[in-house]
């Protein structure tokens, strides 16, 4: 054997390195699924999965950090600026923010995440089902979302509430009935790529009903696309309700929410003119607000780079 075919360059000694860190990745302790891989190598979104926890630990157990009720009114405090009694000071019915933020956040995230399940587990099963079935039905679910498509949300959202009233199970409802045509056109669009596939093809011929193919083959293959489109859609509803809420549309004011704490600027009397002295009112919330759409919007990207296969890395 020659000194040419012995003596290695630096370029294979590389590639050598290269192809031993791939064989001790996929054979060794360290073998991890590639999405996984990806996802928790994204900072943005590892951030925000810590701080989305992070926020619904701090709501969902607020019994746990707050002794104050949020409903419970102090008229001999009211209007009190951050102290050592209230962290965040109170509005002006005397209730203490902190409080507000804390359980006003449960029924926000609620709000939020159910309407997003919701329009997803309505929109995917009419997208796998009827979009693998095609015919009639595939070309009057179109029209429909269609209809909901070309009129604004927003203004769509603010008609059917007058019509059925201000709750916020009806607003729910209501943000699952104006947010299922997106989900349904998505999987709708994956299912008729995926349809004439040659596994589909085989499927259909050992004689496989529509219905098992549908929901357990083709499924699987939207699972990606669905759930980062659930991440987004929590943001954008939770969003939602908060316009919603200082425009006087959204839960009834008695209820707490991040939309109704915020909504003091616009209705809140003897604050009206004055939103930037009494600070302590809507800030907080705001910025509670604010970072809890950013966390959720960073795992939605994050998930969306983690299970695009044309992203190498």
């Amino acid at each position: 054997m020659t000194n040419t075919t012995m003596k290695k360059t630096a370029l294979d000694r590389k590639l050598d390195k290269i192809k031993a860190a791939e064989e001790r990745g996929l054979l060794g302790k360290k073998h991890t699924n590639r999405t996984l891989r990806k996802l928790t190598s994204n900072k943005l979104a590892v951030c925000g999965a810590i701080l989305f926890l992070v926020i619904c630990v701090l709501c969902f157990g607020a019994p746990l950090f707050t002794e104050y009720s949020a409903t419970a009114f102090d008229l001999r405090a009211k209007i009190s600026p951050p102290s050592m009694e209230h962290i965040l000071g109170t509005d002006q019915m005397g209730r203490d923010i902190w409080a507000r933020i804390l359980y006003g956040g449960r029924i926000s995230i609620i709000v939020g995440l159910g309407s997003a399940l919701g329009a997803a587990l309505l929109g995917v099963t009419l997208g796998l089902y009827v979009g693998y079935k095609g015919g009639l039905m595939d070309n009057v679910l179109i029209k429909i979302s269609d209809i909901f498509q070309s009129i604004p949300q927003m203004v769509l959202i603010i008609i059917m509430v007058a019509l059925v009233g201000q709750s916020m199970e009806n607003l729910i409802i209501i943000f699952i009935l104006t947010g299922w045509p997106g989900m349904y056109r998505m999987a709708r669009s994956k299912v008729l790529s995926l349809k004439q596939q040659e596994f589909v093809q085989a499927l259909r011929a050992f004689g496989i009903s529509d219905l098992k193919i549908a929901f357990k083959h083709l499924l699987p293959n939207t699972l990606g696309p669905v759930v980062v489109n659930i991440t987004l859609s929590t943001a954008m509803f939770i969003l939602q309700e908060a316009a919603l809420s200082v425009l006087g549309y959204g839960v009834p004011m008695e209820i707490a929410t991040w939309g109704n704490i915020i909504n003091v600027i616009t209705n809140g009397g003897t604050i009206r003119f004055d939103w930037l002295q009494y600070w302590w009112m809507w800030l907080p919330c705001s910025i509670m607000l604010i970072l809890f759409v950013l966390a959720i919007n960073f795992v939605g990207d994050g998930l969306r780079d983690a299970s695009d296969p044309t992203q190498i890395g």
